[in-house]
């Protein structure tokens, strides 16, 4: 902290920019899986594939499906029920037909009605390794931000000192 503003700057630029790179490549870094995953593995249902992509998407794709098998219908933006599901359909398929069959409902609000089956399938993905857990999300997130942090500290630091001892920062 007792460097001149020319040599701190001369040091503190390089490393603030080191610190904004290095903090994507954590990132980068944390977002990938531990292994590789195998071919069976690789192998995933439709369905968990449309929760990967999230839970809207997965809901709209099961709504498609479910009104391409005849089972469900869409009049004036509101989903109701054409007819039975078959008996060997996906969870998922069934928690948004069950949702359906409640009342006809807007399409918008069927990922409330189907959330605990959502996340039943966002947990089983969790447990195959597709999808962060909880606690890796949160070193997701923060991890690569406290290494940026860390880094503007040191410069709001010095500026603190530079203001205490009447310098010109």
């Amino acid at each position: 902290m007792d460097w001149s503003g020319p040599y701190f700057l001369a040091f503190y630029v390089p490393l603030l920019v080191l610190a904004f790179f290095g903090s994507f490549k954590l990132r980068r870094a944390l977002e990938q899986p531990t292994t590789p995953p195998s071919r069976r593995e690789l192998d995933l249902d439709p369905e968990l594939v449309a929760v990967l992509d999230g839970q809207k998407s997965a809901v709209c794709s099961t709504v498609v499906e479910l009104m391409h098998e005849g089972c469900l219908r869409l009049e004036e933006r509101r989903l109701s029920v054409a007819r039975p599901t078959s008996a060997r359909a996906s969870d998922l398929k069934r928690a948004v037909y069950r949702a359906v069959e409640a009342g006809p409902i807007h399409v918008g609000a069927l990922r409330d009605r189907v959330m605990p089956e959502l996340e039943r399938v966002e947990g089983t993905l969790r447990e195959l390794g597709f999808m962060r857990s909880r606690e890796q999300h949160r070193r997701y997130l923060g991890l690569p931000w406290l290494v940026f942090l860390v880094t503007v500290g040191l410069g709001v630091a010095k500026l603190a000192v530079g203001i205490e001892r009447d310098k010109p920062v």
